[in-house]
């Protein structure tokens, strides 16, 4: 008879390592690497869920009237409307983040009420070098909301022909504040017009809430990374791995607050609201198609026509009436960028539809 014995022999994992170690018998722990990774693809399906949900939301809450305009053809419109100021057209438009006051001053421009001057103070290309100072030429027949643009820098209703008043590089409390109410009183007479209808406090708090949800969700993975980051990020590789994934991040939180807000505008249009919509889309569309690269060329801070006043003063030929548009639209952003300080427009934007 014959006995077969087995034996068997625990071992360390160090037992047969070499000096210079073999690293590949040890069992690798969880990387941080791999927690970041995991905890912005759980955003990322999260905010997806929420972009679906949103989706659904602007579809539902939309209008028959609403629907019906989304079907007609978007026609190529070669004016501004008339009778309607940029400021305003921009809250009818339905892009979030397009109503900045810098297109209000160059509508003034375009039509003659007002004269720019840029300034060098030194000789230099440096933007901290350059201002920009308003003069007024005309304030015959100024509607509302062009006297309301005015107000914001002159800091008065009364301002008369040659008075002049630089435009701050930064934003002070007064005029943030000065800001928000004019933005309230331009939505207000949007509203008195006939082009939005005033909503209830309680559908309004009910799309406040969901944009504050969304805000939490996106939010809250970013703090959790920043700590584990620290330690992460060691290498270029590394790096644009966490850059792509809160730029992902970034993108589907902004589609998400757009698809939100235009729900809400959807639901404030009347029909001669929705008109005016349409009409936009069509000067968008001509605009996009003929005219951007012309306005950007021609209406640039950098190739405009300009008349010098002495060795450090210049008034800029700004004639182009379509300019203001295609900087509401986005297509024309340099001019937006120069008069940084009159662009914050978003506080108060749609409290009052």
């Amino acid at each position: 008879m014959v006995v077969v014995a087995t034996l068997s022999v625990m071992f360390s994992a160090d037992v047969f390592a070499t000096e210079a170690g073999l690293d590949y018998l040890a069992v690798p722990e969880s990387s941080v690497a791999s927690e970041i990774i995991t905890i912005f693809a759980t955003v990322a399906t999260s905010l997806l869920a929420v972009l679906f949900v949103a989706t659904i939301i602007f579809v539902a809450t939309k209008t028959k009237l609403a629907k019906d305009y989304d079907k007609k053809p978007v026609i190529p419109q070669f004016v501004a409307p008339h009778g309607v100021s940029v400021i305003a057209a921009s809250r009818i438009y339905t892009k979030l983040m397009s109503c900045p006051v810098s297109a209000g001053l160059m509508e003034l421009a375009t039509k003659g009420k007002i004269k720019i001057i840029r300034r060098k103070d030194r000789p230099t290309s440096s933007q901290e070098a350059i201002s920009y100072t308003i003069e007024i030429i005309d304030n015959r027949g100024l509607s509302e909301d062009e006297r309301g643009v005015l107000e914001l820098f002159f800091r008065t209703p009364n301002f008369n022909i040659g008075d002049k008043k630089s435009i701050p590089k930064k934003n002070d409390s007064h005029t943030k504040k000065a800001i928000r109410e004019y933005s309230r009183a331009v939505g207000q007479r949007l509203i008195n017009s006939g082009y939005l209808v005033e909503q209830p406090p309680s559908r309004r708090a009910y799309f406040t809430i969901i944009m504050i949800a969304v805000f939490v969700l996106f939010l809250s993975p970013i703090l959790l990374c920043v700590p584990a980051t620290r330690d992460f990020i060691a290498t270029p590789a590394q790096f644009v791995i966490i850059v792509s994934l809160c730029s992902v991040s970034i993108i589907l939180f902004a589609v998400i607050l757009d698809i939100i807000y235009e729900a809400r505008l959807s639901r404030s249009l009347t029909e001669k609201g929705l008109e005016l919509q349409h009409y936009l889309k069509g000067l968008e569309k001509y605009i996009k198609m003929s005219e951007a690269d012309r306005i950007k060329f021609m209406q640039s801070p950098e190739n405009i026509g300009k008349i010098n006043i002495d060795s450090q003063q210049e008034i800029l030929k700004l004639y182009e009436r379509l300019l203001p548009y295609a900087m509401i639209f986005n297509f024309e952003k340099k001019w937006a960028e120069r008069i940084k300080a009159c662009n914050s427009m978003l506080g108060g934007m749609a409290s009052n539809f």
